[in-house]
């Protein structure tokens, strides 16, 4: 069984399941993800994690570069597999930050997200 071990002070979280763990790079753009997470079965914990951060990777890419590319289309095949492979998460954020990726508004999860908060610096030097 997973577990969320530890909510970082930038608002990534760290899921352990046995001695297999995984930090999250990604959450602290969208507080529904930790939400999403706390709510999600054990079984489906770590690779909902995983997921959720790949989805929300793919949203700051976008956002970042101002060019949303194939991230909406990744996020939407992300989104969709993660209704199947984690069915007890709440995914209901996930339009908005589709959204943002194909305007590359960096309003999600508020309108007052900026590209600083969101990391384009840290993550992808821009």
């Amino acid at each position: 069984m997973a577990s969320i071990v530890d909510k970082l002070d930038d608002g990534n979280i760290v899921v352990c399941q046995g001695d297999r763990c995984y930090t999250t790079q990604h959450f602290h753009i969208c507080g529904s993800s930790t939400v999403a997470a706390e709510q999600a079965a054990e079984d489906d914990l770590l690779l909902f994690a995983v997921l959720e951060d790949a989805f929300l990777a793919q949203e700051s890419a976008a956002v970042c570069s101002k060019t949303s590319g194939a991230a909406p289309r990744h996020m939407r095949a992300l989104s969709s597999a993660m209704k199947t492979l984690t069915p007890t998460a709440s995914l209901a954020h996930h339009d908005m930050h589709i959204n943002a990726a194909e305007t590359f508004s960096g309003g999600a999860p508020s309108l007052s997200m900026r590209r600083d908060a969101i990391g384009c610096a840290k993550f992808w030097g821009a």
